[in-house]
């Protein structure tokens, strides 16, 4: 059965003219970076908004960069045997459609196969619908290592689909010319990827993006019918502007190239665009062009076969650019065959022809690569499109958020709803009832404009959390679905369960405390712990202790220099262990105390440093405490446990 299986694979390949792939995949991920960088995601609040920390941040082993860099790679894979995903990296504007003549069956149009916006597509699981669904359950899901799964596939999607982007900025999926055999431009590409001056950066501008309203424009913004009727007259619509457009109406390929009929050089009657200009013609040798400022780096003569050398003849044509409009000459286009004197001496041999070498594909590169990056990053910031805005108070046990949109003039949020989550001292996230607010309507919420959710407060809030707080919003922003996120605390103070009033004795270093919520017996211990940090732990049941780690926050200075007065603590972190026996006094138990600086204090074995020691016995008594000093446990916001 293997034999079958590999002998089939193996066929296929052989007879797949259209299984190509586009920029090779290291290509892929230098763009895909490189739009990552210029996108939301390294500017402005994007990913605090959502407590995501940065491009660094490390989510499943990765970093949310290397997430986008692993999609844009895998984007060329097969989904399994028999279904490569490349065949789907086709766009042909005129037409609306995929690549032609495929081997494969259920092949679709690179929009439709990157986003899943009109038709369901079985084998695809990285389209921008996959990246809204797991978006959000990064947001919502209770559990935390759950979340970082999906924020990683969040970042992992999107190089899936900025990868399409980049496949529409090489012409040869624009016009439906397969390179099944590979291409010599994309080759050529990947080879100087990392050379000094490679063109990443510059469009639209040197800090700015390409910006569209819905997803779909990236590719096309006009419908095929209205395409394919203005470039057969011969027009470059000034409304023609996404990036397959773009390819496919200034540049002419290997397969579909100049060519001459009855004498005369004429455009490919499939793709009249970019038309032919006899008068825009270049004359130089192969030692001069090599040399000229834009092929510093295009000296790559392995891809020229035999090497180029000897008198070239360029043919340019006009690049018409319709998104910032302007219309610059590409003097380099096409170049009129060196082969063509010793084939006309053959017998039979009499027509001239149009080839493309190393020098037509470099200069294609200095229109094309900027754009493939600007328009991915636009992309990105499309995703990532709605913004808001929160402040929140209590009020007699009710959260009071006033939420403003301000994700721009083209972006309402309508026909959606509202989600509130909080993080808990259990480590879940979890869904707080809203009283009202739920529901955005069609009318929806404009930019600059706020609107009121209330919610019921938790009583079980993590108080090691900043921003313990998230909302969600999942409707339409604009046009089109999306996912918007934002973390935020209150300016009141959530009651938790916790401990208040604790007084220490400094010199035996034993402590009484009035217990609240959920604690058995009223009675705690606590010790000085080294520098500015302590701990407090009460009985909740007869042989179980827990322990809260505080940090002194006020005054300033060792524990050992504060001799009387109110002191403000923070909480650090909590934890759980086992005293032994459910009756009668306990020895005590000797841990180090000194690693609780930083939260570590997941296990008593990482405790390090001088030995300590506390008692389970639940008898301590408070008598004989005469040099008191009070502490006011509060949490990271500064409210009271």
């Amino acid at each position: 059965m293997k034999k079958i299986i590999v002998t089939a694979y193996l066929f296929i390949l052989a007879v797949m003219p259209a299984a190509v792939l586009a920029y090779e995949v290291q290509t892929h991920e230098e763009m895909s970076a490189e739009a990552a960088r210029r996108s939301v995601l390294s500017k402005g609040t994007l990913l605090s908004d959502i407590d995501a920390g940065s491009l660094e941040s490390r989510y499943k082993g990765m970093t949310l960069m290397e997430w986008v860099r692993y999609g844009a790679h895998h984007e060329d894979d097969f989904s399994s045997l028999f279904f490569p995903r490349f065949v789907n990296h086709f766009y042909n504007p005129l037409t609306g459609m995929g690549l032609a003549g495929s081997v494969f069956p259920d092949v679709f149009p690179s929009p439709l196969w990157g986003l899943e916006d009109t038709q369901t597509i079985r084998r695809q699981a990285f389209s921008l619908r996959d990246a809204l669904d797991v978006f959000y359950e990064s947001l919502t899901l209770p559990n935390k290592s759950d979340r970082d799964d999906r924020l990683g596939q969040t970042f992992r999607t999107l190089g899936h689909v900025i990868h399409l982007i980049q496949d529409a900025a090489q012409p040869q999926h624009t016009r439906n010319d397969s390179h099944g055999t590979g291409s010599v431009y994309e080759r050529l590409t990947n080879e100087m990827r990392d050379t000094p001056g490679f063109p990443y950066h510059g469009y639209p501008s040197a800090d700015s993006v390409v910006k569209f309203d819905t997803a779909r424009s990236f590719w096309h913004t006009l419908s095929p019918d209205a395409d394919r009727q203005a470039v057969m007259n011969g027009l470059s619509d000034p409304n023609a502007k996404g990036m397959a457009e773009y390819s496919n109406r200034n540049f002419v390929t290997l397969g579909t190239n100049y060519r001459f009929e009855g004498g005369v050089a004429q455009p490919d009657p499939n793709f009249p665009l970019p038309a032919f200009y006899p008068d825009s013609v270049t004359n130089v040798d192969v030692a001069v062009v090599q040399v000229l400022p834009q092929f510093a780096n295009c000296t790559i003569t392995r891809f020229d076969t035999p090497p180029l050398r000897g008198q070239l003849t360029f043919y340019g044509n006009p690049v018409a650019d319709s998104y910032q409009p302007s219309t610059v000459t590409n003097a380099y286009a096409s170049t009129l065959s060196i082969f063509d004197h010793d084939l006309e001496s053959l017998p039979g041999v009499s027509s001239r022809f149009f080839a493309l070498n190393r020098f037509n594909y470099c200069a294609a590169q200095q229109f094309l690569i900027p754009r493939a990056v600007s328009y991915s990053a636009g992309l990105i910031d499309h995703f990532f499109r709605g913004r808001l805005e929160i402040s929140a108070d209590i009020q007699n046990g009710q959260i009071e958020l006033v939420v403003k949109n301000i994700s721009g003039s083209a972006y309402p949020l309508r026909n959606g709803t509202f989600e509130l989550y909080y993080d808990a001292g259990d480590g879940a996230r979890k869904l707080i009832t809203l009283v009202s607010g739920v529901a955005v309507d069609n009318i929806g919420i404009v930019d600059g404009v706020s609107t009121t959710v209330v919610a019921i407060a938790p009583n079980d809030l993590d108080a090691t959390k900043q921003y313990p707080f998230i909302l969600v919003f999942r409707g339409l922003v604009g046009e089109k679905q999306a996912i918007v996120g934002k973390v935020f605390k209150t300016s009141g103070c959530i009651p938790t369960s916790g401990y208040t009033n604790i007084k220490f004795e400094y010199t035996t270093l034993k402590a009484e405390c009035e217990s609240i919520g959920v604690y058995t017996y009223p009675l705690c211990g606590l010790h000085i712990v080294t520098g500015t940090k302590i701990m407090a732990h009460s009985q909740r049941h007869t042989n179980t202790v827990r322990a809260d780690v505080y940090r002194a926050k006020s005054p300033s200075g060792p524990w050992e220099l504060f001799t009387s007065g109110v002191m403000t603590a923070v909480f650090i972190n909590q934890i759980g262990f086992t005293c032994g026996s459910t009756s009668g006094p306990v020895s005590e138990r000797h841990y180090d105390f000194d690693n609780f600086g930083n939260g570590d204090i997941s296990s008593p074995a990482l405790w390090t440093g001088n030995v300590k020691s506390w008692s389970c016995d639940n008898t301590i008594s408070p008598s004989g405490i005469d040099d008191q000093r009070q502490i006011t446990p509060v949490d990271i916001n500064g409210c009271p446990r």
